[in-house]
């Protein structure tokens, strides 16, 4: 990757900024910062919902501030244009293996030493998280320091607390106190076997370790509403407003990697949704509803129904083929849809 200048980077940063709607800009005074990076091109990273949800979420806490940082922002956070050897602790989020090489590269120009057993506490704490790292963290475990498995409204409360009050300790005191968390795996922890073929053959913790780290899932999907933060023209949906309808699936199919770590099916209620949808439609006219199995949400004729009282235009992110009926078909008809990506 080619760095520009500061100047240079910097403008370009303000160029995206002016851009945005919904921003979260926080005085560093008294709280913790949080540098949440995508390791991939801006366009990408504020595709994806699961960014916002995180964002969001850890930007609740009033001693919490998080600021952005993606692969084409050379190294800088989006809000402050700080650099990542001035953040305490530096969050990965991981949706695709082809991002690992690029996390690596953002290190080395950060200055930070990629491997774990090269940083001490003068260098930030270094936590990976996403669906890909979530499905098999051991590509990225000489990398990092903790891995955070499974659902972000379920990992991040306690983790929010520990980091409150641990965040100053020795590096090995507060990844002993990490790895006690549910969720949180901390490879320096465990010794992992490979055979000829390069799968696992054993894993061993230990003493006082947890083993095995089970992945984390959100019970209340009502909690924690999800959708858009940041409303920007400059990504793959930037004439929508993104609203989770559901998560997880009950079929079990064995290609599909969503289907099986984010178990079992939950779907949020129609009055959420349509609450999250009136706040939505100020920004944008064009609703999309994401889950992995949309057409499997069981009031989801009623949600369609409201929104298009409300006047929304609707897209669904997939759709399954032996779940279309006439009056589904007739809905997004009537919300304007022209496409619909069956399955």
């Amino acid at each position: 990757m080619e760095v520009p200048s500061r100047q240079v980077a910097v403008a370009k940063i303000e160029r995206i900024l002016a851009r945005e709607l919904g921003t979260i800009h926080k005085d560093w005074g008294g709280r913790i910062p949080v540098a949440l990076i995508y390791p991939n091109t801006y366009y990408l990273g504020m595709s994806n919902l699961g960014l916002h949800a995180i964002y969001s979420l850890l930007n609740r806490y009033p001693d919490f501030v998080c600021e952005r940082v993606f692969y084409d922002s050379f190294g800088l956070s989006l809000e402050s244009a700080r650099e990542l050897m001035e953040f305490p602790v530096v969050a990965f989020s991981f949706s695709f293996e082809e991002d690992y090489q690029r996390a690596v590269e953002m290190l080395r120009l950060a200055r930070i030493p990629p491997y774990a057993e090269e940083r001490d506490e003068t260098y930030p704490l270094l936590i990976a998280g996403g669906v890909a790292v979530t499905a098999n963290p051991e590509p990225l475990a000489p990398f990092f320091d903790a891995f955070a498995l499974g659902e972000g409204e379920a990992l991040i409360p306690p983790l929010v607390e520990l980091l409150r009050w641990s965040l100053g300790e020795s590096r090995d005191a507060l990844l002993h106190q990490l790895a006690a968390l549910p969720g949180i795996y901390v490879p320096r922890f465990y010794g992992v076997e490979y055979g000829d073929e390069g799968l696992i053959t054993s894993i061993n913790a230990q003493p006082g370790i947890p083993y095995p780290v089970h992945r984390q899932c959100a019970r209340n999907l009502e909690a924690f509403p999800i959708a858009s933060v940041i409303f920007t023209p400059d990504t793959a949906f930037g004439d929508m407003y993104l609203m989770e309808v559901e998560r997880g699936c009950g079929r079990g199919c064995r290609f599909c990697l969503a289907g099986h770590i984010f178990r079992p099916f939950r779907a949020r209620s129609v009055p959420t949704l349509l609450a999250l949808a009136r706040e939505g439609l100020m920004h944008r006219r064009r609703v999309g509803l994401v889950g992995s199995a949309v057409f499997d949400h069981p009031q989801l004729e009623n949600l369609l129904a409201g929104l298009e009282a409300m006047g929304a235009r609707v897209s669904i992110s997939s759709l399954r083929l032996d779940a279309l009926t006439d009056d589904l078909l007739g809905v997004l008809k009537a919300s304007r849809s022209r496409t619909v990506t069956p399955a």
